[in-house]
């Protein structure tokens, strides 16, 4: 069963879409400046829970491998910083 695309419905219905998004980007841009940070931190933490809902399950052998490479990072990071203290550099 074949089933014919309406064109002049889809072309308004994308036309509708768009008008939707610049007035939903419009308004972003205009509030931009009146959220507090802990207002824009919770918009982000409540996309990033969004986005998580999609993920795919990681088995524990990569989660391993992930906090290995987070640690490993950290103590590059903490290395760095004695360095930076013991000859007095500022970044």
């Amino acid at each position: 069963m074949e089933v014919k695309l309406d064109k002049a419905l889809y072309r308004q219905m994308r036309e509708s879409m768009k008008e939707w998004d610049d007035a939903k980007m419009r308004a972003r841009v205009r509030e931009a400046h009146t959220l507090t940070h802990a207002e824009l931190w919770r918009q982000y933490a409540d996309l990033w829970e969004f986005g998580m809902k999609f993920a795919q399950p990681t088995n524990k052998a990569q989660q391993a491998r992930e906090m290995e490479e987070w640690a490993d990072a950290y103590r590059k990071l903490e290395k760095l910083e004695a360095w930076r203290k013991a000859h007095g550099k500022k970044t």
